[in-house]
């Protein structure tokens, strides 16, 4: 594809386009001229402005890639479209783990995942614990989060309580981890009448040990 060709489809795409579902996954659009992601060879504003019209992308620039997150420069691509998404967006699910998040700052990463309706959290080197953090404080406030999925082998690094009030402001939460008995007992507590929590799947984590009256409350 042309870098022209290019922006045609994204000035289009940023008026209102009738795509829904954009994949493109690893296999980057690349530029005819330069062999590079032609996207990336575009105005920051333009593509964050025409991704963000969509519902569903699947986007990884970096899949397959080799080194530290912080050998690889500071993706402004990826700034300006998240910090477009936290403010004005029609995204409701994002496939883009294999994206250099690393240098951008936990409030913009925040605010745009907790203006999906689809957030799926996983073991991410590009990702920093800081944004993980900013991500669940912001739940815990304000989101517009429906299902949220937590796919780590355990939440010991996470405050229990910070998981807790995240988790009960999201309809269907899905924690496929390990959970210890305080994350557990935390997240029944904070279930009353204020929570938004229609659906938690504990897994196979163990509730036994925790005390009846709080599972009979919850």
């Amino acid at each position: 594809m042309t870098k022209e060709q290019a922006r045609a489809f994204l000035v289009d795409m940023a008026k209102g386009s009738k795509i829904k579902k954009f994949d493109i996954g690893c296999e980057l659009i690349v530029d005819k001229d330069t062999y590079s992601d032609v996207f990336e060879n575009l105005d920051p504003e333009l593509v964050a402005t025409a991704l963000n019209n969509l519902e569903h992308l699947i986007y990884n620039k970096l899949k397959d890639a080799k080194g530290d997150c912080c050998d690889f420069p500071p993706d402004l691509h990826l700034e300006r479209f998240l910090q477009v998404m936290g403010r004005n967006t029609k995204l409701k699910k994002v496939e883009m783990e294999e994206n250099n998040f690393f240098f951008v700052a936990p409030e913009v990463v925040a605010k745009a995942f907790n203006n999906l309706e689809h957030l799926e959290m996983k073991p991410n080197p590009y990702n920093t614990s800081a944004q993980i953090v900013a991500t669940l404080e912001l739940m815990a406030q304000k989101t517009r989060l429906k299902y949220v999925l937590f796919e780590y082998e355990d939440l010991s690094w996470l405050n229990p309580g910070l998981v807790a009030r995240a988790v009960v402001q999201v309809e269907q939460v899905d924690m496929k981890c390990g959970l210890s008995r305080a994350h557990i007992n935390a997240i029944l507590r904070e279930i009353g009448a204020s929570s938004k929590i229609r659906r938690l799947n504990l897994r196979n984590n163990d509730v036994s040990k925790v005390p009846a009256h709080v599972r009979e409350s919850a």
